[in-house]
């Protein structure tokens, strides 16, 4: 059995953290290092490639859009 690892990223504007994206341990790992390293992708990831920044909308009143930093992977429970 494979363990899984989701991708773990942090809003700037409210601070949550949130996952996006999930895969295996050994392939998460090479995929940590190519988006940190701005390298090319494993050739078999299926779906579309983590980035180093991503959009979360935020759960205040007014709906804000803040910028979400990739701050790693951990194992999906």
């Amino acid at each position: 059995m494979t363990t899984t690892v989701e991708f773990i990223y942090r809003c700037r504007k409210c601070g949550k953290e949130f996952t996006d994206g999930a895969t295996g341990t050994k392939l998460g790992i090479q995929i940590l290092i190519a988006v940190i390293q701005d390298m090319p992708m494993p050739k078999n990831l299926i779906g579309m490639r983590p980035n180093m920044l991503t959009l979360h909308t935020c759960s205040d009143k007014i709906k804000s859009t803040g910028v979400a930093d990739f701050i790693g992977i951990h194992e999906k429970e």
